[in-house]
């Protein structure tokens, strides 16, 4: 045998080891069940493939996506959900199954990288449900029934991971009589680089162009001098944002208003004043009920954990260093907030 075909061998027997460490490692992690669907995710044959869009409409359901997105059946009669995002959303999508899995909530069902007809994307378990909380009113509904630990646990599941679409085409409902469970779906947007106070509306990284030469690099980020766009223009909004800003992502822009800006970093930060409100009028990644495991599995949370939930992302633009902290950053807010509620309750 050649010596290029006997290193080929050891390498892929070097490989197939470490692969097998790093899955019984993951097994261990998530559980039996969910290792083995996550497996079959990967692994088993398709069957049929068909246009989640009208499979939703088939549902009755609302369509609130504009990539694509496909409802996939393999072998064994398991269905999944395959969608194609770009900038590391498909990887954020398990992340976010990671994220969960560690933290013992909310149930986000499980996902895994894969390769479809030479697109790669994120592929998750389907889940069939029974009611959209998609449409007007419904949401309310979900919040009134649902136990309150799930309530709290998913709106502080959004603000440590950094899901700020928190709309509800984000999430499945399954309710049987009093009994709601909670699906949290599409959490691709855990990618956008952020600063957020908590109770209040995030500023997302949009655009960045070095000519703003904002010297502020060593200045933590000013929330005191962001300024309001009341009925901005398109030519407004590039004026901020930048001439290069796609026309599509200032049309997007301007359905959100009003908007509010701070230049920082030489980049635009936006927020989404009055968008993504909860039925209490605070944004919905915000409460002041906190389960005391939630907080205790909270503070077990370091920079290696979050790495391990990130390493599907690995060299991917968005995972900086800054972004991997600013989860613990968010998540020391949370904490402050517990004891801050604890300490008034104990007086």
């Amino acid at each position: 045998m050649k010596r290029s075909s006997l290193h080929v061998l050891h390498y892929l027997s070097t490989a197939i080891i470490w692969a097998s460490v790093y899955m019984i490692a993951v097994e261990e992690r998530m559980g039996n069940e969910d290792f083995i669907i996550c497996q079959r995710l990967l692994t088993e044959n398709i069957v049929d493939i068909k246009d989640m869009r009208d499979v939703l409409k088939m549902q009755n359901r609302i369509v609130r996506f504009s990539h694509p997105v496909s409802l996939i059946t393999l072998e064994s009669g398991i269905q999944g959900v395959f969608k194609h995002v770009s900038n590391g959303e498909d990887a954020c999508e398990v992340a976010a199954f990671k994220a969960a899995k560690f933290l013992g909530f909310p149930y986000v069902p499980p996902t895994v990288l894969r390769t479809i007809n030479g697109t790669r994307g994120s592929f998750q378990l389907y889940i069939p449900t029974n009611f959209d909380p998609a449409h007007r009113g419904n949401i309310a509904l979900v919040l009134k029934k649902a136990h309150p630990d799930d309530i709290a646990n998913l709106k502080i599941f959004y603000f440590v991971i950094g899901q700020w679409d928190t709309e509800a085409h984000n999430l499945l409902i399954n309710r049987h009589n009093d009994s709601v469970k909670i699906i949290v779906i599409d959490n691709g947007c855990i990618c956008s680089h952020k600063h957020v106070k908590y109770g209040e509306y995030p500023f997302l990284k949009l655009s960045a162009d070095e000519s703003l030469n904002t010297q502020d690099w060593n200045l933590p980020f000013p929330f005191e001098r962001a300024k309001t766009l009341i009925s901005p223009t398109q030519e407004s909004l590039k004026d901020i944002l930048g001439s290069s800003v796609p026309d599509g992502l200032c049309k997007w822009l301007l359905a959100m208003q009003p908007l509010k800006y701070v230049v920082y970093h030489n980049a635009c930060w936006v927020s989404f004043t009055g968008h993504l409100k909860g039925i209490d009028g605070h944004p919905f990644a915000y409460t002041t009920y906190y389960p005391e495991k939630t907080i205790e599995q909270l503070k077990k949370l370091n920079l290696e954990i979050i790495k391990e939930i990130f390493s599907d992302s690995v060299g991917l633009e968005f995972l900086t260093e800054e972004f991997l902290t600013s989860i613990l950053e968010r998540r020391d807010q949370i904490v402050a907030h517990y004891n801050l509620f604890k300490s008034r309750s104990a007086t």
